[in-house]
């Protein structure tokens, strides 16, 4: 039980982790662009 919670959680930051990245590079190419 405790194991799969772990894994959610992390798969959840890695996905956060993620799509923050992806923000962060669209938003310095709009920038430069």
């Amino acid at each position: 039980m405790r194991a799969a919670v772990l894994v959610d959680t992390l798969a959840d930051v890695q996905l956060t982790a993620l799509f923050d990245t992806l923000h962060g590079s669209a938003g310095l190419v709009l920038r430069i662009g």
